[in-house]
């Protein structure tokens, strides 16, 4: 819990701005009856004024982001959680009961929080996994538990659901357009196992069209990323006709074209990330084992890999910034930062400019390494603000001094 602090009234005596001459003490003296009835009318009047204006409200901490009102931490553990652009907003799910009052259905929930105030609603029950803040924050969709999906409007407070055609391991959580009017999602690909889909919904209508396909070995699509505005979908599609599997596949929604990844370009499926300049970044798996990453810019043809020594761990992007300058990743490698001794998952932020890789999921209040590291709250975009500067991360650890609670909380780290 933080720690209040009370203002209050001023209750210093100033007294006479200077001394007083002995020829107007007698008339002071006199004068002395009115003054106090005077001061015990502006009292009461003060003492009224501070009885009808509430206490101040305790500044709202950056970190956790998953508090609950009155920045109180939960009292159940965050199962998945998504940031907006600029990390003004922040949705998570909690099994926590003690975050908004009347919260006795003893199972997790979604909650929208502003971090700036510290305003918490429930924006819906029974929902699981991993929520998906929209880039300007307005909207935040996820899947129920009922297998339904669903975009609440936070301006409008209305909530659009439906149930997906395409079932597979279950459709990959909307991500909204930018204009609000379209959200897109698919399955991702399970290697021909179960079915897999790439698709547009317009809200508005509940129309649905698929991700643009055809050409050689055109089967079902595999839904593999979207960037936070929704302009740019990365898919391919699977033949299970025997008639193989297409290159990757970017789709400009703005201009309606596509463009195909190169084939020397390979790299492991569904954990792709997506700036919305188009860059692409995603891990390449080295002899090794691990992999490490690497940004391909489409509009140059230009591939840059991560520097500094092969990731002795694996490695996964979470992010990337609207212009492709910076990455966040999280890695169980142990070799990319000084001093990097806990052994498990750790958030980074990669400088593709410098070169600078850094670990960012540390005490935000110390510095210190976390001992149980921090992994990522769910799947791009809503990982990372639109800087790349700072990423969602979840952690058991109390990474600050207010968390007490002993469970996994979402923290903004960078």
């Amino acid at each position: 819990m933080g720690t209040h602090h009370d203002r209050g009234f001023g209750a210093t005596d100033r007294g006479p701005r200077g001394g007083r001459s002995p020829q107007r003490a007698t008339t002071s003296h006199r004068r002395r009856p009115r003054l106090a009835a005077a001061a015990a009318v502006v009292a009461a009047l003060v003492g009224l004024t501070a009885a009808c204006t509430p206490p101040p409200t305790p500044d709202a901490p950056a970190n956790p982001l998953s508090l609950g009102t009155g920045n109180v931490p939960g009292d159940g553990s965050v199962g998945g959680a998504s940031i907006s652009g600029s990390g003004a907003v922040v949705a998570f799910t909690s099994t926590a009961s003690n975050l908004v009052p009347g919260d006795t259905n003893g199972v997790s929930d979604l909650f929208v929080r502003v971090t700036s105030s510290g305003a918490l609603i429930r924006a819906a029950e029974q929902v699981n996994g991993e929520p998906r803040v929209s880039d300007d924050g307005r909207y935040v969709s996820y899947r129920a538990n009922s297998g339904q999906l669903a975009v609440f409007d936070r301006l409008t407070s209305t909530t659009n659901s439906w149930t997906p055609s395409a079932v597979g391991f279950g459709p990959v959580v909307p991500i909204v357009s930018a204009d609000g009017t379209a959200a897109i999602y698919g399955v991702q690909s399970s290697f021909g196992i179960t079915s897999t889909a790439c698709r547009v919904r317009t809200l508005a209508t509940g129309e649905e069209q698929n991700c643009p396909a055809g050409g050689p070995g055109f089967g079902q699509l595999a839904f593999e990323a979207a960037s936070p505005s929704g302009r740019f979908v990365l898919y391919y599609w699977l033949d299970q006709s025997g008639g193989g599997t297409s290159r990757r596949t970017l789709w400009d929604r703005t201009t309606g074209t596509t463009t195909t990844v190169p084939a020397s370009i390979a790299f492991f499926p569904t954990f792709a990330v997506l700036a919305d300049d188009g860059t692409i970044v995603f891990t390449e798996v080295l002899a090794t084992g691990f992999g490490t990453l690497v940004a391909y810019d489409v509009t140059t043809g230009t591939l840059t890999s991560m520097p500094g020594p092969v990731p002795d761990g694996n490695t996964l992007p979470t992010g990337v910034a609207d212009d492709g300058s910076a990455v966040t990743f999280v890695s169980q490698a142990t070799n990319l930062a000084a001093g990097d001794t806990n052994g498990t998952v750790d958030s980074f932020r990669w400088e593709v400019g410098s070169g600078t890789v850094a670990r960012t999921s540390l005490n935000v209040q110390t510095g210190a390494q976390l001992p149980n590291g921090a992994n990522r709250c769910g799947s791009a975009p809503g990982q990372a603000t639109g800087t790349g500067t700072s990423s969602c991360g979840l952690t058991v650890d109390p990474a600050v001094a207010i968390d007490t609670n002993g469970l996994t909380d979402a923290y903004r780290f960078g």
